[in-house]
């Protein structure tokens, strides 16, 4: 029972800390702020946390493993490169729009980690890329996707997959469902139609 109390109080600092990054920033957010958003006095808080940099390493490392996570399991799912392509992005698509607070301090805050923190975040960012890029290869190798250069490709879709973080908004014209479905079959198309140069 006790544990419980304390990883639900975590997601609940963690959720707070999440919010008031992306609304303020990680400078302009004090230990004092997420201490009270939380109902919490700040030398309670630190029972939980040692410090702002911890919280926002956690929900760094976090929102990346769950990119991974998703890409993971499709990877283990027997299914066409081109099947596992279009249910990537979408996966990919509708977490960034689910969770906009976490992925936009990823993105925005990121940048004030340091030491370890920042180069095991970095590793993990490289790892999804690269995760991608295999992906890519696969399709290259089976004569499914034409690509002159897989990391580039891959990059390229990241791109403008994260590129939602700036201009997605719950309640638009269109829903996430639908921005996710036109974001993978564009990804696909982009796969096929791409000359190979040389």
């Amino acid at each position: 029972m006790g544990r419980g109390v304390v990883t639900d109080k975590r997601v609940a600092i963690y959720q707070a800390a999440s919010r008031l990054f992306e609304e303020s920033g990680y400078h302009d957010t004090s230990v004092e702020d997420i201490a009270t958003a939380v109902g919490l006095s700040k030398p309670s808080l630190y029972h939980y946390i040692s410090g702002k940099q911890d919280l926002l390493y956690a929900i760094a490392r976090e929102t990346i493993q769950a990119f991974h996570d998703d890409l993971d399991r499709l990877s283990l799912a027997p299914m066409p490169v081109a099947d596992r392509l279009i249910r990537w992005v979408r996966a990919h698509a509708l977490r960034m729009a689910a969770e906009r607070e976490t992925v936009a301090v990823l993105f925005r805050e990121g940048r004030h980690l340091t030491g370890d923190e920042r180069r095991l975040v970095a590793e993990l960012a490289d790892a999804y890329v690269l995760k991608v890029q295999q992906m890519i290869e696969q399709g290259v190798s089976e004569q499914v996707f034409s690509v002159a250069d897989c990391r580039v490709a891959a990059l390229a879709i990241l791109g403008s997959l994260n590129w939602m973080n700036t201009w997605y908004r719950p309640g638009g014209r269109l829903g996430a469902e639908q921005i996710a479905d036109q974001m993978a079959h564009m990804a696909l198309a982009s796969l096929r139609s791409a000359t190979v140069s040389g």
